[in-house]
């Protein structure tokens, strides 16, 4: 679904402009990556679809000459409109097989081709259990097809700085809030987001509220800054930017922030800004919080 509708924004970007970058992170299996393609190509638009980073749990695949896993298929797809005719089309894993095919030769107890997979060792095989037992796929086309495996990887990862979110102290957040937006589909506007740094052109924390307004007015704000980043200003800047829209926004009347009492930078910034405790709060992950709140009408 999300890759979807980053394929829907690029189209629409790009019949706008001429051109569009859409970039998606925290994503697993998207399915065929040529469907999206497909999707541009029937709006008459060129497209590159490059699938590579923390999709999966663990690499698979190790990079030309070397040994362990360190990159996954990395699929690539490329579409091109040809009028009233079918488009032409480019759909395929940068590395010698797909994983489906491994698993199926193993099933089947069939041999692979050469140069398809390693051992655990770096030895070439045709054993598809020596894949399982902790070998790893090779790219296609040996040097030339590990440059686009790279390629997709630079594309797909590094300049979509998907990195970032791969903190297990991120994930459980994300994971929440993708669930969220399925049953609460109007909270979605709402809901923790990425703090970017301008300068340094990084995602340097995550903030947002809990959820949309409730019935009285109330929102819940919440933020965290990584240790690197912090002492910066970009928690200030965040709280502020949150309440400013909290205050321009109807029918908002408080703010609602809550603080383990052990967090002292966070109680002296919300002090700052005039919150007041008004209780306490036992929470299943962070234990026991103070309850503060600020009016913003």
């Amino acid at each position: 679904m999300a890759a979807k509708f980053a394929m829907d924004v690029a189209i629409q970007k790009a019949e706008r402009q001429g051109v569009a970058a859409v970039g998606v992170v925290q994503l697993h299996h998207i399915g065929r990556v040529g469907e999206y393609a497909e999707m541009a190509a029937a709006r008459g638009l060129v497209s590159l679809i490059a699938a590579s980073g923390f999709a999966e749990e663990a690499a698979r695949c190790a990079p030309y000459g070397g040994r362990g896993r360190v990159l996954d298929t990395n699929p690539l797809a490329m579409g091109f409109p040809a009028g009233s005719e079918p488009p032409m089309m480019f759909d395929y894993a940068t590395t010698a097989v797909s994983g489906v095919k491994v698993a199926l030769a193993r099933d089947r107890c069939e041999s692979l081709p050469p140069g398809c997979v390693i051992d655990k060792d770096g030895n070439p095989t045709t054993d598809p259990h020596d894949f399982f037992a902790g070998g790893a796929y090779l790219p296609f086309g040996g040097h030339k097809g590990y440059a686009i495996m790279m390629a997709v990887e630079f594309l797909g990862r590094i300049l979509t700085g998907s990195d970032a979110f791969v903190d297990p102290d991120w994930q459980s957040t994300w994971r929440r809030r993708a669930e969220q937006g399925v049953t609460s589909p109007e909270d979605l506007d709402w809901v923790t987001g990425v703090v970017w740094d301008e300068e340094g052109h990084q995602a340097v924390g995550r903030a947002g509220f809990h959820a949309a307004p409730d019935a009285n007015g109330m929102l819940e704000v919440g933020y965290a800054i990584d240790p690197v980043h912090r002492r910066r200003g970009f928690a200030r800047a965040t709280l502020a930017a949150m309440l400013d829209r909290a205050r321009t926004t109807s029918g908002v009347r408080r703010v609602v922030a809550s603080v383990s009492p052990d967090n002292q930078a966070s109680l002296g910034l919300i002090a700052q800004f005039g919150f007041l405790r008004t209780g306490e709060q036992w929470d299943e992950e962070d234990g026991l919080e103070w309850v503060f709140e600020v009016p913003v009408a």
